[in-house]
């Protein structure tokens, strides 16, 4: 099933098409539909859940007014949840492909990343964000809202929204969630108490339809101090090897010394790149 009438010689002018044919990218969206049916059918329903999930704000009463580029977060996720299917699976995301090849190459040319950084108060989030973009530590107070920080990375704009942790802040965390590529979670590695409610909250945001597909950082921080727990305590008290829905990876890091924090985000931009914006 082909929804563009026409072809054209480069990527400009085939975004100048979707733009004039929203109802096409709509339709496009539309037709995945079918494959949470067949999710269904194999008594996958647990994915065929997540399918629509993803689906569902996508597909309003009439074809949508936003930009069609802004689907591609929506393509891009269901391919990941498609793509170590069956064949058959596979095929009808295949008739979709070419849509999500074009908005692809949209986002290629501007490769920009937005990235959440979230975790439990004094996790030291705003300081790890720091001392990667190399700026000044020693006055860093708590962070009551929100920070951007934008950085060229390795051929990216990376911009990174660091919101509070404070537990009276965290309901407000939905608020950072719309097209984010990548989730930062950092966690104090010298606060094995709070682990447990680190991991409830980290249970909870994964569960957030809008991250769904979202590479997932976590970042041990703290790893300089004495009474750290190594990281592979660290992930098996958060029980980071349950989690399916998202690409992982953890890091023991310090934001004092910067150990392993280039690594780390180098690490996430690999993984968002492989998502978003490989064409092939």
């Amino acid at each position: 099933m082909n929804y563009l009438s026409e072809r054209q010689p480069d990527t400009s002018d085939r975004i100048d098409v979707l733009n004039r044919s929203r109802i096409k990218v709509w339709l496009c969206v539309k037709d995945c539909f079918y494959l949470s049916k067949l999710y269904q059918k194999a008594c996958d329903f647990e994915r065929a859940r997540d399918m629509e999930s993803i689906l569902a704000p996508c597909i309003p009463c009439s074809p949508p007014t936003t930009a069609p580029q802004t689907v591609v977060d929506h393509l891009s996720k269901i391919m990941c949840l498609g793509a170590s299917e069956n064949s058959v699976s596979w095929q009808v995301l295949q008739l979709n492909m070419g849509l999500l090849t074009i908005l692809r190459k949209q986002r290629e040319k501007e490769r920009e990343i937005r990235v959440l950084i979230l975790g439990l108060d004094n996790a030291g989030k705003t300081t790890v964000t720091k001392k990667f973009l190399g700026e000044d530590l020693t006055s860093i107070e708590p962070t009551l809202g929100f920070n951007i920080m934008t950085v060229e990375f390795k051929g990216f704009t990376i911009n990174f929204w660091d919101v509070g942790g404070q537990k009276s802040l965290r309901s407000y965390w939905r608020n950072y969630f719309e097209q984010t590529d990548a989730l930062i979670w950092v966690v104090d590695s010298g606060d094995e108490e709070r682990l447990l409610a680190c991991r409830d909250e980290l249970r909870s945001l994964l569960s957030e339809e809008r991250l769904l597909g979202a590479s997932l950082l976590v970042l041990a921080n703290k790893q300089d101090l004495h009474s750290a727990l190594r990281v592979a305590e660290i992930a098996k008290l958060l029980e980071l090897d349950e989690i399916k829905s998202h690409h992982w990876r953890i890091y023991g890091c310090s934001a004092i010394t910067g150990e392993n924090l280039l690594e780390a985000v180098e690490w996430m931009c690999e993984d968002v790149a492989s998502r978003i914006f490989t064409l092939e």
